[in-house]
């Protein structure tokens, strides 16, 4: 159906993440007359952040910083997708995800222009679909490999095992002794940084 004919109760389907591994569906209600910057306002109060206390939620940030994971928005093919929002979706149900920068961007800076209005509806709209074969693409919020907490990771890895082998080499007076320390704290830490990488892969 073509958006433009579509009624003033307008909705689609919107997975969310859950600590669990599964996936909990959530109706986006699209009005007729709301706003790009309205819709995508009610996008942003599904993330993590704003549906949890803070008490929980910086926990759990540190915890994802340490993964190096960050909730991204894209598309999903998922087997039965439940008509009520309370019934949650298993994740070996969801597959094919395709991150979408777009939404992704938006979602995160406040300072990426919004497309020309009504296109944001539209692309929404236009990004779900239907099969009769079960299989429902939909949009989805879920956590993805952040290639920037990647590089920072990396980064603070490096600068670590330098001190502490430079500490080591003051401490024992033997430089190739802190070299060793430094270099075999580096490899510790590409190690468990490439397990975590292969974990989100």
């Amino acid at each position: 159906m073509d958006a433009a004919a579509r009624t003033s109760l307008d909705k689609i389907p919107i997975l969310i993440t859950q600590r669990n591994r599964t996936y909990l569906p959530h109706n986006l209600h699209l009005p007729q007359f709301d706003t790009d910057a309205i819709i995508l306002d009610r996008l942003r109060d599904l993330l993590p952040r704003n549906q949890i206390s803070s008490s929980r939620f910086y926990p759990q940030l540190v915890g994802r910083g340490f993964v190096m994971q960050k909730v991204v928005m894209g598309r999903v093919q998922v087997l039965g997708l439940p008509d009520v929002e309370t019934q949650a979706t298993p994740a070996e149900h969801v597959h094919s995800f395709k991150k979408d920068d777009l939404l992704s961007k938006l979602l995160h800076d406040s300072s990426v222009p919004l497309p020309s209005n009504g296109r944001l509806k539209d692309y929404l709209i236009n990004g779900t679909r239907y099969r009769q074969n079960g299989v429902d693409r939909v949009w989805c919020l879920y956590y993805k490999l952040d290639g920037v907490v990647a590089s920072m990771w990396a980064l603070v890895s490096l600068v670590v095992s330098f001190i502490v082998g430079i500490a080591a080499s003051f401490g024992s007076e033997n430089g190739e002794l802190g070299l060793g320390v430094g270099a075999g704290l580096m490899a510790v830490f590409t190690l468990v940084q490439s397990a975590i990488i292969m974990r989100n892969w």
